[in-house]
């Protein structure tokens, strides 16, 4: 039986909650923590004295402390939980774990785990072949199979390379080529053709400009992706691809560039003397200058919490919590500084409230189920990972789906089955099962939609493995190239040869990009991942021209 998981969409409530004044002779101090329905501090609760409009808020750890009348009743509410009550007749603690509301209204987002593949409803030419229909007629090659069962689909060769084509000549003078995707990896006509048809799964065709919304405008003759069965031999392949591919080497600067941070305010702060004196800064003068700058609060928290006043790095955050808990970009690249201090726990509240605020992003799906996974929260973090890998987050909300993104989670989720064994994962679909040991593995997210990032990673024989040169020679694979959204891209390699890889990044971004507007992106690391030694390294990279390239990261083998 399928399991249901239902995610609230929850609101930041408004309210005019005043500062509390110390308790008078007639009144009584209550203080308390709020926890979430799942055991983590909840931010931003509301609790008022009934009737009246007097209150407060938790801070970014659950707490809370209000002054009140001997008589009185507090309420607990957020918006998408029942609100508590607690009549008041002596000083105390009262600890309050909030409930979700069980409702129809249009609060709610309801998704369905394990529900069966479809074709996504993309409003296009949309056609599915299956193994069955491929394997019929005992074809030799993929594409014979394929011909006769795509309206439209004629095979070319040219140059010594095989052309496929879907929509027809649009133009005598322009490139009519399909895109073609093999397991989440752009390839190419000849490729395909080397493409035992036992070993394919489903061949999904779209030949409607749809397909550019998923991959890009060189999809806009339309894109074969193919999805192979479980344990096909990917050693073949990357054999066969070599010796067709030119490999592209890098002719470049290789060095990790290690930016400091040049925004004025943080030039201000470090004239300070003290902690004390910098905080007194930032209240006194820059928070009203520089609030509404998007790295301004992520960098001051960074700021005091490399300096290591915890004090001051917690004012900054339950400021965050009470002026900016609606801003999912600021949220979510506060989040990453969180993780690089593994600080686990409260990154996946932040996290939490990204996925509340933007529901219809599988990114928000994926970020806290990586979180849940590093605080132990494992069948949680297996629930929300299914509904990326599933498609449900795409039904559930009527989104396209990111043939990338769900490339990316298959490897998460598998990685997290294959470490706990007591998970129930009945309604992972068979074929999502795959082995996910990679010597090196590298991840980049990004907090802003609309900065267009590039992963490259060069190897130790310089091959540059990027969307152009998706397989190298040594068999790197690189993920889907996405110039929308925040990510995820990913590069993979299982069998490493000793040496160098250096990680790059190329980016452009169509809106204000500067030192005081960056775009914070999360570069993940791993070496023998999905192994007993697997080792992870996160760090955040402030991205602060409009247009760039930086390296960012070398990992040693």
């Amino acid at each position: 039986m399928k399991t249901i998981l239902k995610l609230f969409l929850v609101s930041l409530i408004t309210l005019n909650s005043h500062a509390q004044e110390a308790p008078t002779i007639d009144q009584i101090n209550v203080s308390g923590i709020i926890l979430d329905e799942e055991g983590n501090p909840f931010p931003n609760v509301s609790i008022l004295i009934k009737g009246t409009e007097t209150g407060t808020q938790t801070d970014v750890k659950g707490n809370y402390s209000i002054a009140v009348n001997t008589g009185e009743v507090l309420t607990y509410s957020f918006k998408g939980y029942s609100t508590s009550e607690a009549y008041i007749n002596a000083p105390k603690n009262i600890n309050i774990t909030m409930i979700p509301q069980e409702s129809e209204s249009k609060d709610l987002i309801v998704t369905t785990l394990g529900i069966e593949k479809t074709k996504d409803e993309i409003g296009t030419a949309y056609t599915v072949v299956n193994n069955k229909l491929l394997t019929q007629a005992n074809n030799t090659d993929i594409l014979s199979s394929l011909a006769g069962k795509v309206s439209g689909l004629t095979i070319l060769e040219r140059y010594g390379e095989v052309v496929v084509i879907l929509r027809g000549n649009r133009s005598m003078l322009s490139d009519n080529t399909a895109l073609i995707v093999i397991d989440n990896v752009i390839s190419s006509g000849s490729f395909l053709r080397t493409l035992d048809p036992n070993s394919v799964k489903t061949v999904n065709v779209i030949k409607g400009a749809n397909g550019a919304a998923l991959y890009g405008s060189r999809a806009s003759n339309g894109v074969l992706v193919i999805t192979t069965k479980k344990g096909y031999d990917t050693k073949k392949t990357r054999t066969t691809t070599a010796t067709r591919i030119t490999p592209v080497r890098y002719k470049g600067r290789l060095k990790v560039k290690n930016t400091s941070n040049k925004a004025d305010y943080i030039k201000a702060l470090s004239k300070t003397k003290t902690n004390e004196e910098a905080f007194s800064l930032h209240t006194e003068e820059l928070k009203d200058k520089y609030q509404d700058d998007l790295g301004y609060y992520v960098d001051v928290y960074d700021y005091f919490s490399k300096a290591g006043a915890e004090q001051e790095s917690k004012a900054i955050l339950n400021e965050i919590i009470k002026s900016q808990y609606d801003n999912y970009e600021l949220l979510r690249a506060l989040a990453y500084k969180l993780e690089q201090n593994k600080n686990y726990t409260l990154a996946s509240s932040i996290y939490k409230r990204v996925l509340l605020l933007r529901p219809e992003d599988a990114q928000s799906y994926r970020d806290l189920a990586l979180m849940y996974q590093e605080i132990g929260k494992n069948q949680k973090a297996f629930e929300l990972l299914n509904t990326v890998v599933s498609d449900a987050v795409y039904k559930a909300n009527n989104t396209k789906k990111s043939f990338a993104m769900n490339g990316i989670t298959k490897n998460e989720i598998n990685n997290l089955i294959q470490k706990d064994n007591t998970i129930d994962k009945s309604t992972l679909d068979s074929f999502n099962e795959i082995t996910t040991n990679y010597d090196v593995r590298v991840v980049i997210d990004w907090n802003r939609a609309n900065t267009d990032i590039e992963l490259h990673v060069v190897d130790p024989n310089l091959e540059d493995c990027f969307y152009r040169n998706p397989k190298t020679q040594i068999g790197g694979e690189i993920s889907v190239d996405l110039s929308t959204g925040y990510g995820p891209e990913e590069f993979t390699l299982r069998n490493a040869r000793k040496g160098d890889y250096y990680v790059k990044v190329d980016y452009k971004n169509v809106e204000l990009q500067d030192d005081e507007n960056p775009t914070f992106m999360k570069v993940t690391t791993f070496k023998d991942y999905g192994t007993t030694k697997e080792t992870k390294e996160v760090q955040v990279v402030r991205l602060v021209k409009k247009n760039g390239e930086q390296v960012v990261a070398k990992i040693s083998i």
